[in-house]
């Protein structure tokens, strides 16, 4: 017997459920959700908001999140909704910036809303939890993950949560993998012992850390100076840069090169990261005073984005023209996991969206789509749209052990179990997604290499949530 899941995809490519989503079954967007009076829903329908960054900086990843968001409610609604009702997803832009997001927030909790999903940025993330805890209603994140949040509210009693793993632990694995290295330890000597204990080639020991000044760059920053310390390096020189490109980072980089660093970690979004490393290139042109083809420089998640290449190129409309990020290596959370119910997913977002099927998922797609599903199913566990802590208390409880797994093909078998009043627990399409007390998750890791202008995943080096204990 074929997964709901599946039969769902056949249905999308017949053009059924697609038919049905465009006349009665909009993903609803409203760019400005403090003029929106409708409450919670209706009689027919339950209304989720959702605040994403669909233009400004972050647009590239808010953008795959508003794809994810129609599969979901495609998904939701094909099973028969929600505590018998369908579920219209609103969706609002608040274009990577605060000044927009916070209002956003406050219109959607003052309708009190069973649950909103977002923010896409992190520096969106603290003013969306505080809104979020004073309303009482709980706040999923698919993508913003700066630590700021995980202490801002106590375990168990809080709001905020997100489907994607804290920065907190991204800057640990930058730091383990730069200590560790990329390459093989050296060979024994002929005595057969190690010789001296000396590190993998690329391992790093003293880095040089050039961040943005934001809530995404600072707290990183501040984790790989921690977690490099603690392992018995060191972080010479942290260099904080504004979130807005400047025309070029020449100062920043001459500071780098007077360090002496063994290596450099960049912690910023393509503008800047591409920038400064046309910069950095630059100055070790024409520095003598190492052998600068031993020197590593690895950027952090918010890298990962084509943008950075065609930034970092010397003429930008053309792909094969040259570009300043050759040569570096990005980590980022798995958000492609070689999963079953990553492949599920992917299935039906490229029948469901007509994407390549040969393309990879957009970022943080599948952290979305779990947020959208853990909110539906907490609604049907706790029974409401109107008591936030209560659907807050399910969060928790269809996230995790114990109580029967669920992946995302058997959604319908789910929402039997628990309308039957049994235990769930939602193994996702990015990941296990098992809330722990503070509404956090954990990932594995994987590392990129610009290689010819595009990247290449470096397996090798990619980390396991084992691997970061």
């Amino acid at each position: 017997m074929r997964s709901s899941f599946v039969a769902l995809a056949v249905l999308v490519a017949g053009g059924l459920v697609g038919a049905a989503a465009c006349s009665s079954d909009p993903v609803a967007t409203n760019p400005d959700a403090s003029t929106t009076t409708q409450e919670a829903g209706s009689d027919e329908t339950i209304t989720i908001g959702v605040n994403l960054a669909l233009t400004g900086s972050l647009a590239a990843f808010g953008q795959g999140e508003q794809q994810a968001t129609r599969v979901a409610q495609q998904q939701i609604n094909a099973l028969g909704g929600v505590l018998g009702k369908k579920v219209v997803f609103e969706i609002v832009d608040d274009r990577t910036d605060t000044s927009v997001s916070k209002p956003n927030f406050e219109g959607f909790f003052g309708r009190k809303l069973p649950v909103v999903l977002g923010p896409t940025g992190s520096g969106q993330a603290p003013d969306g939890q505080l809104i979020a805890k004073a309303a009482g209603f709980p706040l999923i994140s698919p993508s913003a993950s700066t630590p700021v949040t995980t202490n801002a509210e106590p375990a168990l009693n809080r709001f905020f949560f997100r489907t994607a793993p804290s920065h907190a632990l991204q800057a640990k694995a930058i730091a383990i993998r730069l200590f560790k290295g990329f390459g093989p330890a050296p060979a024994p000597t002929d005595a057969g012992a190690a010789d001296g204990g000396a590190p993998a080639s690329g391992s790093c020991r003293k880095v040089a850390i050039v961040n943005q000044d934001d809530a995404y760059g600072n707290p990183i920053a501040a984790g790989i100076k921690e977690t490099m310390t603690a392992l018995g390096g060191d972080a010479p020189v942290v260099i904080k840069v504004p979130i807005t490109a400047s025309a070029n980072y020449d100062a920043e980089a001459a500071q780098v090169v007077a360090a002496k660093a063994d290596c450099q970690v960049i912690v910023a979004f393509p503008a800047v990261g591409a920038v400064y490393m046309r910069s950095f290139k630059k100055a070790i042109a024409t520095d003598t005073s190492r052998d600068w083809s031993t020197f590593v420089s690895m950027g952090s998640n918010g890298l990962k984005s084509e943008d950075t290449l065609v930034k970092g190129r010397d003429n930008p409309a053309d792909p094969a023209s040259p570009t300043s990020t050759e040569g570096m290596y990005v980590m980022n959370f798995d958000l492609s996991p070689k999963t079953p119910q990553a492949n599920e997913f992917k299935n039906v977002f490229d029948v469901t969206t007509g994407a390549d099927p040969k393309a990879d998922l957009p970022g943080y797609a599948a952290n979305h789509f779990d947020a959208a599903i853990l909110a539906v199913l907490a609604i049907q566990r706790a029974g409401t749209v109107t008591d936030g802590t209560k659907i807050r208390d399910a969060l928790f409880e269809v996230s995790r052990p114990p109580g029967t797994a669920f992946s995302p093909a058997k959604l319908a078998d789910a929402l039997v179990a628990l309308r039957a009043g049994q235990d769930i627990d939602y193994d996702g399409a990015s990941g296990p997604v098992n809330f722990d007390d503070f509404g956090e998750v954990l990932a594995n890791f994987v590392v990129f290499k610009v290689e010819t202008g595009k990247f290449a995943e470096v397996k090798a080096a990619g980390l396991t949530p084992d691997d970061l204990k």
